[in-house]
Order: C-alpha cells, then structure tokens, then sequence
C-alpha cells in the first residue's frame, strides 16, 4: 500500500464515505474490516497530524518571538526570573541542551583551554585525569586545526575551530576578536552549555605535575590573611614562603609591606565559609610581572621557586588578590562573571576579570582560595619588553578599578546578572573596560539563560567585612617566614658566590647543641660522617642512641625509642645532661641539614614543619591515644583548643625542630605522658609544641625523595635551595657518602 498518498487522502477526505470509498478502491485488504474499526484509524492519524502542527506553533511563538527581543538587561532578566525560587539552586542540573553538532558527553567538570600551538605534553597529562573531567580547547586563526585531528574521535576532548564555534550560535560571537585570549570565552559557555558545575583553566604551556590540583580538598583547616586595611592587598606568594615575589597584578606601592602580613589559622569545620574560586600556584616560573623580570632575574635562565607546601589560604570578603588564568578554577555561582574582557591586551584581561570575578563572588560570602602548588609553567616564548608594554594599565589603572569596585552598591538591584552588568558600567564609565565589554558581558548572559542556567538569588549586595563573625573561630597563633629580600637571580654562578658561604659560617652556632637522632642502633656506624658533615657549624654535637649505651659526652642512652617512633621520650633525658644551651635541633639521621639556610631562621622562637590536622581511618589509633592523654590532663585539652581551635589530630614531620631553652624545658615535662600511652611522634611532637602556646613559630620547608628521586640527591642538593632538609639520605650507605662528600668539596671550592 502506498502510505503517503493514503495519508494525502486521508487529510482530505471530508466525511465517512469518501473514506470509505478510498478504501475499497486502493486497499483490497482492508475491505472486509468494518467501518467503526476503519474510522479509528483515520482518528489516530489525524490526532498525529494535528499534534505534531500544535507542536510546532509552540516552539514558533516560544522561541521565535524571543529571539525577536532586542538583547537588553530587562529581558535578560524577566526571561531568568520567570518560575524562579529565591532560594540556592546550585544542586540542579542543568537543562537539557538543544542538539548539537558535537558528539560530546556532558559533564560536571570541564577544563578549557585556548591554544594556537599543537598538543603538547601539558595537553596529554591533563588528559589522564579521571572522569568526569572534559577537556575543550578553543582554536584561534593561528592555530592548525590538522593538529588537532587527532582528538576527532575522543571522548575527552572537543577541539572547536573557527568553523565549530560559528556553528554554535552564540550572541557573543560577534564580539569576540579573532587571535585574541578573549577567544576563551567560548569554551567557557561551551562547558556551562554541556552541564558544567566546575570549570578549571589553564594554558597550553602549564604542565600539571600533579592531578591532585584537579580535586577540592574536604579542607580540615585553612589560614586567612588578617587585613583590616583594605587599602593594603596581600600578597599570597608571601604566605607560601617568598615574599620578595609578587604576582602579576599586585599593587606595587604594596611591595615592602609583605612581610607585614600575620597568616591566622581557621578550622573549617563548623564553618559557613562558601569557597567560590581556587587559584593555583606555579612552581617554574610563577606568574609575575614584566617588571619583576627585568629587575629580579636573569631572563635567559627559568625562574624555578618551589613554593612552599602548606595549607591553603583564603581570602574573605573585602580582601583583593591578584589571580590569573593559568591554573584557576570556578564553581558555578560565579560563571556569569568569568568571561575575559576583550577591550584590554592579553597581559592584563585576566587579571581584571580576576578582580571582577572576586567581586562578584562577594554578594554570596563567597571567599577565594590560594592553593598549594600543583603545576609547573614551562612559558611559551614571551617579549619582555612587549609585556611591559602590554601591562600598562596594571600599573596605571589597578588602583582605579580596585576603587571603583570595591563599594557597596545601595541600589535597588535585585538580580546578580543585574549587579554585574552594574560592575561593567562602572568600569566603562571610568574608561577601565571599552564599550565592547559591557555588550559582551550582556550576550554572555543572554547566553547562559538560553542554556537554562539558574542563578543563585539568595545574595547581598553589601560586602560582609566583619571577618570575626565570618569566621566564628579563629586562632591567635600565627606563623611566618624568614624575610628574604635578595635578588632572585637564576644565573648558577651568581648563586655559587651569593648563596653557598659554606666556610663563612664556620663554628656559628657555638651555643646550640644539634641531637642526631638515630633509629637502628647498626646506623651508628656513620657517627664519623655525621661529625664531618656538621662539626665545622655544631662543636657541639651529640647522638641518641636507640638502644642501652653508657651515657657520654658523645651519646645519651634511648632505649625506649622503638625504630625512632617515640625518640621524644628521650630529650627529656637531652636537657638533663645538657641544661645550658640557648637552643636545641632534633635531627633524624636520615635528614641532610643545609645549615647555611639556617641563617634565615630565627632561633628565637621554636621551628616546626607546620601543623598538618587531619584525622583519617589509617590514624585513627593515634587519635585514640592522643584523646587519652588530653582526657587525663584537661588543663592540656583547654590550651590545644585555644591554640588550635579543633580536637582534629595534629601531625607535622618531626625529622627536624627546633626549641629553645625555655621551651625545651616545658617540652619535657610532657614526654612521659606522652610515652605512656605511646603516641607516635609525628603527632606527640606537634602536640606538644601546641602546649607551649607560643604566639609564633617559624616555619621551615622540608623535602623528601621518593622512589626514583633517591637516586639523584645532588640534584635536589643544588637545586632546593628553600629546603632546609632533604629526606631520605642514608648516610650509612658508602656511595652516599661519596655523591656529598662530592658536593660539599665542590661547595666549599664555590665550584659545581
């Protein structure tokens, strides 16, 4: 039977017995049936017809009509607020997207990229990381999209050429400029189009060493930077040990203030603290400014800083920090703030959109975390001179952005989109932005609402500046790092003359007694080597030993440390024999010290390798045995929760600290307690630094050697210089010994 002409003569027929004639004259088969069953039939096909027509006016009216709008801030409103429930909706998924030409998964985390260069090793390792995480990389006119063919087929991955995003259809197309980071815009609507709740950024040239940069951290505890003056910004490289470094965007004027900055700790738990933006640092070459290259380095040498490995920071409300693109992450709240202006140069549209993002993410609570070191910056070719002509307006115009956003708007705005269509304003009137961002920002968010994004609308327009209420608790101890102002140059032989004056500090520490501490008692074989290495600093130098030894002016007896696990025990027995000293190091004898970082420190107050507070399953023994010792002394319980504010267990890499006389002498009255109930070391020894609720510490950064990276100690002997330890060395081992007898003779000659 022909179908489509019977269809055809069904639509015309105008009663029962046309029908019924069509029939008995095309459809012999049919000519038994009855009319009442023959006349269903006909029903069900003209019920289709009329339905799939109904189905097609609506979308017509829907969408026609609305496309007919002129692109203005009412309609993008009245077309988001439209079923909307004033309450946070960041849990929803997302409407379901209109087809598309790509046959690409959705996903709650996508990371975007813009390149002009082809797949590189920063692009593969990236790739290695675990579902659900997406990658879309945005092609320029630069780029060769032959390159790219690679990814065709892939499923995580989508490269999008000029010709994908025309395809797109977005209203931000066309203000967008081609061979323009701005370009980055796209991916972004393109990750938020395909069920983003999380998206990370990142370069073409940033090399992520560690996939852990990729997850959010359940945090135990944080630090914040106390800042009651929000005309001073803080610098976060300053938090993690380098505050002669300044990111890019940083206030100048703000330079020699850095090591003013106290770094509070804040216990998360209980806390109400909305992390909204995570920025990452780079170990090889940090993201600075082109000023700092030309003053503070040597531009024909990599600028490696291995930053130091500590707890995030955060920063509240009211408090500004410089944050780039090369190692960023965003949660949904604030997608509607992170397209890149296209009205400045390269150097300076992230840094600016950093600021807006920041602001924006304030009428939420919403605070932003400079987390640890994860990737490396391998940094494509750059023009220095170029740069610093591109920068311009970081020096000229950061003070005048920072004033003119920083402000509490009393305005009657009642949508967030409105507020940051508000923002750019400002920021075109004060010609900061040109005209074209401010209708970008606009077909951005026309955008997002034809994706279905849903605002969260529970915010505020006022910053909440009270960081006592925000945090709720707080402690009062803080830390700091030793200042170190000196020129970072890369040059190996201005380092060789500046920074290794092995014979200048010879027999410095004259009133210091160093402890090794040794865990076999078969180790003390290397006492020899030991003394070579660090008599000519320490003429003061002994051993515990781990076993029944006639005490000596050279050992003290440690039968009760068990393989080093409870070698505390012991100092107690150190201060007895040894009362007299200004100040005491405990030194694992695993651990090479390089003392002539020890001039940095102060020997005033104790050292420790920071507090770690975490309580997994693994630990949950020492937790166990911890709370006993708090139970019998309660007194010891209040101190460690003012100083701490958390029953979280502590726990620090022991292998180096530092105390002094007065603090050694309380340390030991402890060590029994905390014997008894034999608590392991590395949470006994910060615990009890706790107890001495001392207002600061310093801090030291540690290394240790993994695997592979055993075998290349003088690598890591030359190269961290910010390490004041290197773990594991074994000393008792004869080539060891000669691969930093080698070094030391190659120090001592300023010669490598």
């Amino acid at each position: 039977m022909d179908f489509e002409n019977y269809k055809y003569e069904a639509n015309e027929s105008k009663n029962d017995n046309e029908s019924k004639a069509f029939v008995t004259q095309n459809t012999p088969i049919i000519q038994n049936r009855s009319l009442k069953e023959l006349l269903n039939n006909k029903i069900k096909v003209l019920s289709i017809i009329a339905g799939i027509i109904l189905i097609i006016c609506l979308i017509y009216f829907s969408f026609g009509n609305k496309m007919k709008e002129p692109l203005n801030l009412n309609t993008i409103i009245k077309n988001n607020l439209i079923n909307k429930e004033p309450t946070k909706i960041i849990s929803k998924e997302l409407l379901k997207e209109k087809p598309n030409i790509f046959n690409s998964t959705h996903s709650s985390k996508w990371i975007v990229i813009t390149s002009i260069n082809q797949p590189n090793r920063c692009i593969r390792k990236i790739l290695n990381a675990s579902d659900p995480w997406k990658v879309v990389v945005v092609g320029d006119k630069k780029t060769n999209d032959a390159n790219w063919g690679i990814y065709k087929y892939s499923n995580k991955l989508v490269y999008l050429s000029i010709e994908d995003q025309l395809k797109l259809g977005y209203n931000i197309l066309k203000y967008i400029p081609f061979n323009s980071y701005s370009r980055k815009n796209i991916g972004y609507l393109y990750a938020i189009q395909h069920g983003a709740k999380e998206i990370f950024e990142m370069d073409d040239d940033i090399y992520m060493f560690n996939l852990y940069g990729l997850s959010l951290y359940p945090y135990n505890y944080t630090f914040y930077a106390e800042n009651n003056n929000s005309t001073f910004m803080v610098n976060p490289y300053s938090y993690h040990g380098h505050s002669s470094i300044w990111p890019r965007g940083y206030r100048l004027k703000d330079i020699t203030k850095n090591s003013e900055t106290k770094f509070r700790r804040i216990v998360s738990r209980g806390l109400n603290l909305n992390h909204l933006i995570f920025q990452g640092l780079l170990n090889i070459n940090p993201d600075v400014d082109s000023i700092f290259l030309k003053t503070r380095t040597n531009k024909k040498f990599s600028m490696n800083q291995f930053f130091y490995l500590f707890a995030p920071v955060t920063y509240l409300p009211g408090n500004f920090v410089p944050i780039n693109s090369k190692n960023t992450r965003y949660l949904y709240d604030i997608f509607p703030a992170i397209a890149l202006p296209t009205s400045v140069s390269r150097r300076v549209c992230d840094i600016w959109r950093g600021y807006i993002v920041q602001r924006f993410a304030w009428i939420y609570n919403g605070t932003l975390i400079y987390n640890l070191p994860h990737a490396d910056h391998l940094r494509n070719y750059h023009n220095d001179s170029l740069d610093l002509i591109e920068e311009k307006d970081l020096y000229n115009k950061l003070d005048k952005l920072l004033n003119a956003i920083n402000i509490d708007f009393d305005l009657n705005i009642k949508h967030p989109s409105e507020f940051l269509i508000k923002l750019i304003e400002i920021l075109v009137d004060n010609e900061i932005l040109g005209k074209n961002d401010l209708d970008m920002y606009k077909a951005f968010i026309a955008d997002l609402n034809s994706f279905g994004y849903n605002y969260n609308l529970k915010f505020d327009n006022k910053i909440f500046r009270d960081e006592k209420k925000l945090l709720k608790i707080y402690s009062d101890n803080y830390f700091y790092f030793p200042k170190k102002n000196e020129t970072i140059m890369q040059n190996n032989k201005f380092k060789r003359n500046q920074l290794y004056r092995h014979k200048d500090t010879q027999k410095k520490y004259n009133d210091i007694l160093l402890t090794i501490v040794y865990n076999y008692p078969f180790l003390t074989k290397s006492n020899n080597y030991m003394l070579k290495l660090y008599h000519e600093y320490f003429p003061n130098m002994i051993f515990l030993y781990p076993g029944q030894i006639e005490n000596n002016q050279t050992y003290v007896s440690c039968p009760e440390s068990y393989m080093g696990y409870y070698c505390y025990k012991c100092v107690k027995r150190v201060y007895e024999r040894f009362p007299n000293y200004r100040g005491y190091i405990f030194l694992m004898d695993d651990n090479y010290l390089k003392v002539w970082e020890l001039e940095n420190l102060d020997f005033n107050i104790p050292w420790l390798n920071h507090y770690f507070l975490r309580f997994y399953e693994y630990e949950l023994l020492q937790y166990v045995r911890a709370k006993k010792v708090m139970d019998v002394h309660p007194e010891w319980k209040n101190i460690y929760r003012k100083f701490l504010r958390s029953d979280i267990l502590a726990y620090s890499v022991s292998d180096l600290y530092y105390l002094p006389n007065a603090d050694l002498a309380k340390f030991s009255s402890m060590v029994d307690e905390w014997y008894k109930y034999r608590v392991f070391l590395e949470t006994a020894i910060p615990t009890m630094i706790a107890l001495l609720l001392k207002p600061k510490y310093q801090v030291f950064l540690f290394w240790g050697l993994w695997k592979e990276n055993r075998n290349n100690v003088i690598k890591f002997l030359r190269t961290e210089e910010t390490q004041i330890t290197i773990h594991p060395i074994k000393f008792s081992n004869i080539t060891l010994q000669d691969v930093v007898d080698k070094y030391i003779y190659f120090m001592n000659a300023k010669e490598y």
